[in-house]
């Protein structure tokens, strides 16, 4: 069982036009919408994996009744706190043609007094059988830049582990409360350390670097179609994802995210966990939108996906 926490949930609306243009009426051929957030998005895909699992979030107005509902269609069992501040909505519009995209991400409404102390009482009285905690992403306005570490820590008192995923602050924040895993791409990597990131040498540098500190036991840095590293103190891994049609990135990441929980779930090795992400990563470019990593498509690149163990330095 795991719980996967998201602080600043959207619903994504997605429009797909047959080419993007500045000052220019486009007329979208498709439009719709889907539930989204990080910690939202790896429920959607464990529940397609099978893996039990129950999304936290804040949600609030029309649309946080809306996003229930949408979640409620694709059987994903959730428990939100409910908010004043209306759930936002994000824009997604994708060129037909290249499926390049231009995503437009709200900011959130503004948490009221109390709101985020509801969210602490929560996570001290998480079920005793949830094994992991997955939490990431930004933070709705009016939670404190704080937030992140003290979450992690109460799970942490638990005897819960924490795998983090987030960008700038937040992830530097969240580092202070040591969680066991971090997944940056590499351009949340260099804007951790605040210097650029170029080679395979600069990515294990800068996951040793991490461990060494004691901050964090497995880092995960995602390449996209490059494939993916993961650092721990005694390995280094390296696997490639296979050569697969892209329909859209969106989403792609968190659903590595969720197929690397499932091999934690599973006990599986750390080699394993590395390639139960790529495959779920992998599986989700291959389908539109924010559609996300679907259970056939993982089946499909799991046995296709290798992984090479690289020398420590």
């Amino acid at each position: 069982m795991i719980i996967t926490l998201t602080l600043n949930p959207s619903i994504d609306y997605i429009m797909q036009v047959p080419f993007l243009r500045l000052e220019d009426t486009l007329r979208a051929q498709n439009a719709f919408f889907q539930a989204g957030g990080k910690g939202i998005n790896v429920s959607r895909v464990l529940t397609r994996l099978d893996v039990e699992n129950t999304a936290w979030a804040f949600a609030g107005g029309n649309t946080g009744g809306w996003l229930e509902t949408i979640l409620k269609e694709e059987s994903v069992h959730f428990d939100f706190i409910e908010t004043k501040a209306s759930t936002r909505i994000n824009s997604i519009i994708t060129e037909l043609s290249t499926h390049k995209q231009l995503r437009v991400s709200a900011p959130g409404g503004l948490l009221k007094d109390g709101e985020e102390d509801l969210m602490m009482a929560k996570i001290q009285s998480i079920p005793k059988e949830v094994q992991w905690f997955s939490l990431g992403g930004s933070l709705l306005p009016g939670l404190t830049t704080s937030c992140m570490r003290k979450i992690i820590e109460r799970v942490k008192a638990q005897g819960i582990p924490c795998i983090l995923d987030a960008d700038g602050d937040v992830l530097k924040e969240g580092l202070q409360a040591k969680p066991y895993m971090i997944k940056p791409n590499q351009f949340e990597l260099e804007r951790l350390f605040g210097k650029p990131i170029a080679n395979q040498n600069d990515i294990i540098e800068a996951g040793q670097s991490l461990i060494k500190q004691g901050l964090v036991e497995v880092v995960v840095t995602s390449l996209g179609k490059e494939g993916a590293y993961l650092i721990s103190k005694d390995h280094v891994f390296m696997a490639k994802a296979p050569d697969v049609p892209v329909l859209s990135k969106v989403g792609a990441g968190d659903s590595m995210v969720a197929g690397m929980i499932k091999g934690l779930l599973a006990h599986a090795d750390l080699a394993d966990v590395l390639k139960m992400g790529i495959a779920a990563g992998t599986a989700a470019v291959m389908t539109p939108a924010n559609e996300l990593c679907q259970a056939e498509g993982f089946n499909q690149i799991l046995p296709l996906v290798h992984v090479q163990e690289l020398c420590l330095r």
